[in-house]
């Protein structure tokens, strides 16, 4: 220190430097809304067209499964199978680095590919979101093109763009009709010629190819010899030569079916404000930063002018809010430190070299975030804002009591920061050691508040340094050039414009009259401070009158507020409502899509009769509707969310309610959903299905369960044609030859690719529709044996009706379903623990059992680990206060201060009726380094005095009560500090607000209870201690000092 203020260009050079370095390190950081602490995750999707979800799972997802599972680091497994897809859902711990798990899946997945049949397509591997949502939703358009030309171009052309961006893991275009050729085959010609379906799929794979021969020499060159007969046209495929009759004449395709362009069978509808659009729906992977990945989307969709895009939904837009929202608080709760500092100050000098201060030490955390690769997100900012006030609780105190006493030069600066010095670097790292427990965290917390706990960390470290080399220099630099004889220097102008700035610059601007009040307000505000030190000494009389009664009410107070614990609530993250929300209307399994889309397109019209939406975006598929809305800004408060999505579900209700549908609603960001999935395990789907209705019953007659949803769906009606192997045989054909024929009949493989203008093209084969519409058609079909004699299927078959799943689910080896319940007034926690109770009467087939989702789990482990980083914070504290005081005891009076700290957050925790969550566990662990610091800057007064035996006995609560006074201004003006700091981040609404309010709430409270109750809690026990410590180093009692 002293170095410095005898070589200041030194201090300044350096942190001039240390500043270049962060604002280069703060351009190259990445943005983000949240720290990645979700588990990464491998997406593998494998296609069987045409095959049932029972078929899917016994050939495609169990060989899967048991193949994948040996790669090291997976978390869980989870599967759906449907027809003709599987989706297997690879979940891998934290740490893992999901390319190289990606690459052992691939693999793994290589080893037993060529054990599928030849049908199935080649799997896919990719990353994904758990949370399964789109980050962005755009419509597409084209003036004079058709919807279906516009898909076919989305798929072309802007599809294939947006997979290749780094993140993307999947690309959904909904909407129009994709073209596909095909050939319908009549039945009767087809029959009358005995021709088989794989003689006609043989006859056209071999009719389009274009393979290569090999290479030939001649006169010393080398020339490619390629065999080209690709179809051109439609006519091509329809003049195919399906057979040679006896006679030598050829029966071509057009002799036994229609060859035509037509459209793959619609599975889904897309609208926007009710008018029929061509929709992109783009996911993110787990682990990838949202905003960079929809910013990299959006400027590729911008770019191409051939095309109207209209970006529908943005998450990336909800990220950057948040973000704004977080540095918004920062700003103002900057502009309010140095509004307090100048009510306190009311010197320039002081007030400006800290204002400095804060924008320096700001800017060098950034350089350490880049180093330790900690990028910008809610987190890291919110601990920058917090930092906002705590950064100049150093600078306050060194200033303090620099200018407490006459004038000042070198060695008075060197003296009296001397002083202070030791309480302040004591504080500081008490605070920081505060953090330390966070290490023993789960890793997925510890993931996601390193940021904070950094950021916090190292600002008040940055602090401590700026406190004691940058402030010393700068107050010594204007003390050597303030004077009489040296007015004209240009340091000493500096000086005094700093000293004038603020009524020399209204002045300027001829507002006199407001520079009057302001000086009135100074002389106004330092009356206030009188008056309080005056009321100050008041109290410490009477609390060193009657000490006994002051303990114990301060015990009772400890004491009742932690009976007041229990009946808190406990959530993971403090719940949410924002005005963009998902609307699902569900049908029953097996309606039609055209009696979806006028159900859905119904409940559109009622959503804009309503002139709530600002937007409404519609998909319709398979049994499902999904509307994406938001709201008019106007629907901004919380409780006119609740009430519109109340009013929207029993509006739609009522108009699906006919069809047997229903309305379910979630928040668009999954951060902000209060549900709790249920899931059951076992074997067979019925008795899953059964026990899952039962426990959905059961869980929605729970208090503060809003809805429970079956996330499964009831069979789909199916006729079972049971094949007589027997007559089978004797018809010389297998149970294989007749379902594969059936499959070609009615399904209607693709059996080639016409490749058009770059494009690849579906040329399907099937029976003609009016032959395909009943089973008992479908019973009269013939089909040709190994001998080429026809044989009728009705006497090879019985007819069984029911219904067969849709989905098979399975999570870790073994099928599930899962129910989910919507939580409402009720806490996570509290829920759990009522669907346990709920679910005692539900009796379990053996090695059938039920798990809750990951949220329960991560808050139970959460809570437990949180609590254990409080208490070890709690202790870490006290063992850096007693090496820094030397003391086993005196550490115990300064952390009488946490307690205390702890009666605000219960109090306010329960006058909000908000809940423990797990930024009221962060907002604890940072308290418990703050509330010891004013007992730091009161316990280090009262030891200096005491070490340099300045009081006995008789005159020692005297001497602590002067002590005590002169510290009771740097207590109150950084107390003050850190709570105006937090204040716009309390009152700060809008995107990512449910993580940040509830840690200022908890710091504020805290921070005001404790500094509070320490100003006299404190100095009453130092009475006692000091007493005890004056007997023990033998100095006589004398009669005590009478107050």
């Amino acid at each position: 220190m002293k170095y410095f203020i005898e070589n200041r260009i030194s201090a300044y050079m350096l942190f001039l430097a240390l500043c270049a370095f962060g604002l280069v390190s703060y351009y190259k950081l990445p943005v983000s809304l949240m720290p990645q602490a979700a588990y990464p995750a491998i997406s593998v999707i494998v296609e069987y067209p045409g095959i049932s979800p029972e078929k899917i799972e016994t050939i495609i997802v169990k060989p899967v499964e048991k193949a994948v599972k040996t790669v090291a680091g997976i978390e869980k497994i989870d599967s759906v199978s449907e027809e003709g897809k599987a989706r297997i859902n690879i979940s891998f711990q934290i740490e893992s680095d999901i390319k190289i798990s990606a690459l052992q899946v691939r693999e793994k997945i290589g080893l037993i590919r060529d054990g599928f049949p030849r049908e199935v397509q080649e799997p896919v591997v990719m990353r994904y979101d758990p949370s399964d949502r789109p980050v962005l939703i755009a419509t597409v358009d084209k003036k004079g093109a058709s919807l279906t030309q516009i898909r076919d171009m989305a798929e072309r052309e802007i599809k294939s763009k947006l997979q290749r961006i780094e993140g993307i893991s999947e690309i959904n275009v909904v909407g129009g009709l994709q073209r596909e050729i095909h050939i319908n085959v009549d039945r009767t010609k087809f029959e009358a010629r005995s021709l088989s379906f794989d003689d006609l799929f043989a006859t056209i794979q071999k009719s389009n190819v274009a393979l290569p021969g090999g290479t030939l020499q001649m006169s010393h060159r080398e020339y490619s010899v390629y065999t080209s007969s690709r179809y051109k046209n439609i006519a091509e495929i329809a003049d195919t030569a399906a057979m040679n009759t006896p006679s030598g004449s050829l029966i071509r395709i057009f002799d036994i079916g229609d060859v035509r362009q037509d459209y793959r069978e619609q599975e889904d509808i897309s609208r926007q404000d009710g008018e029929e659009r061509v929709t992109i729906y783009a996911h993110k992977a787990g682990d990838a930063n949202t905003l960079a990945v929809c910013g990299r989307a959006i400027d590729l969709l911008g770019g191409m002018k051939d095309f109207e895009i209209g970006i529908v939904y943005n998450q990336g837009t909800y990220v950057q809010s948040a973000v704004n929202n977080v540095i918004t608080s920062c700003i103002w709760g900057v502009c309010i430190v140095i509004v307090v500092l100048i009510l306190f100050m009311k010197k320039a000098t002081p007030v400006i070299t800290m204002s400095i201060s804060i924008p320096i030490t700001i800017i060098i955390v950034f350089a350490g975030m880049y180093f330790l690769k900690i990028g910008i997100d809610l987190m890291s900012l919110s601990g920058l804002a917090m930092g906002a006030g705590m950064i100049v609780t150093n600078g306050i105190i060194v200033t303090d009591s620099i200018y407490r006493a006459g004038p000042i030069d070198r060695k008075t600066i060197l003296e009296r920061v001397g002083v202070v010095k030791n309480a302040i670097i004591a504080s500081t790292l008490a605070t920081i050691g505060a953090f330390f427990p966070i290490v023993f965290g789960d890793i997925a917390t510890r993931k996601m508040y390193l940021g904070l706990v950094f950021t916090i960390a190292s600002a008040l470290a940055v602090s401590l340094a700026v406190a004691i080399i940058l402030i010393p220099a700068l107050y010594a630099e204007v003390s050597e050039n303030r004077g009489p004889a040296q007015g004209g220097s240009r340091t000493a102008k500096l000086s005094r414009l700093f000293q004038g700035s603020i009524g020399h610059t209204m002045k300027l601007s001829t507002i006199s009259g407001l520079v009057e009040k302001f000086k009135k307000l100074l002389t106004t505000m330092s009356g206030y401070e009188n008056r309080a030190g005056n009321a100050y000494a008041r109290i410490l009389d009477g609390a060193f009158s009657n000490r006994p009664k002051v303990l114990k009410y301060l015990l009772g107070i400890v004491v009742g507020t932690a009976l007041l614990v229990p009946l808190l609530k406990n959530e993971y993250i403090d719940p949410f409502s924002t005005n963009e929300f998902y609307v699902y209307l569900e049908f029953p399994t097996g309606k039609s899509l055209d009696l979806i889309d006028r159900a859905v397109g119904d409940a559109e019209k009622k959503l804009k009769s309503m002139e709530i939406a600002s937007s409404i975006t519609t998909k319709v598929e398979k049994w499902r509707g999904t509307l994406s809305v938001k709201l008019d800004d106007s629907y901004s408060s919380k409780s006119k969310q609740e009430a519109i999505k109340k009013s929207v579900k029993d509006e739609l209700g009522r108009i699906v309610a006919p069809g047997e549908g229903f309305v379910y609603i979630t928040e668009s960001a999954e951060i902000n959903t209060r549900e709790l999935d249920i899931t059951f395990i076992g074997n067979e789907n019925e008795t899953l299905r059964e026990i899952a209705s039962s426990a959905a019953r059961l869980v929605s007659k729970i208090p503060g369960v809003d809805d429970c949803v079956l996330r499964f769906r009831e069979g789909r009606p199916e006729y079972r044609l049971n094949v007589d192997r027997q007559k089978a045989a004797l018809s010389m054909l297998t149970p294989y030859d007749i379902s594969q024929f059936l499959r070609s009949a009615l399904f209607g493989p693709v059996v080639t690719k016409h490749i058009e203008n770059d494009r690849e093209v579906d040329v399907r084969i099937k029976f003609a529709k009016n032959q395909r519409d009943t089973i008992q058609r479908i019973l009269g079909y013939s089909l040709v044996n190994s001998e080429g004699s026809m044989v009728p299927l009705k006497e090879l078959v019985s007819v069984e009706e029911g219904n067969g799943p849709t989905r098979i689910w399975r999570h870790n080896g073994r099928r599930c379903v899962t129910i989910t319940a919507k939580l409402g007034g009720i806490s996570a926690e509290g829920a759990a623990s009522k669907i346990m109770d709920a679910f005692k009467t539900i009796k379990f087939p053996e090695e059938y059992y039920y798990e809750f989702d990951e949220s329960v789990k991560r808050m139970e482990t959460t809570r437990h680990s949180m609590m254990f980083a409080v208490v070890f914070a709690v202790l870490f504290v006290y063992m850096i206060l007693a090496s820094q005081f030397e003391s086993l005891t005196l550490p115990f009076i300064i952390m009488a201060s946490v307690p205390l700290a702890a009666i605000g957050i219960v109090l306010m925790l329960v006058l909000t009726i908000s809940s423990i969550n797990i930024s009221v566990y962060i907002g604890c662990i940072v308290l418990a380094g703050l509330a010891v610091n004013n007992g730091i800057i009161l316990v280090d007064a009262i030891n200096k005095g005491y070490r340099r035996r300045e009081f006995g006995i008789p005159d020692c609560r005297e001497y602590i009560k002067t002590a005590c006074l002169e510290r009771f201004r740097p207590v109150c003006i950084t107390t003050l500090t850190t709570i105006m700091g937090l204040v716009p981040m309390l009152l700060k609404g809008g995107e990512g607000s449910n993580l940040w309010r509830p840690l200022s709430r908890t710091i504020i409270s805290g921070m005001s209870c404790s500094a509070v109750l320490t100003l006299v809690l404190i100095p009453v026990l130092c009475t006692y201690a000091y007493t005890y410590y004056l007997k023990k180093r033998g100095i006589h009692e004398q009669p005590e000092y009478a107050v």
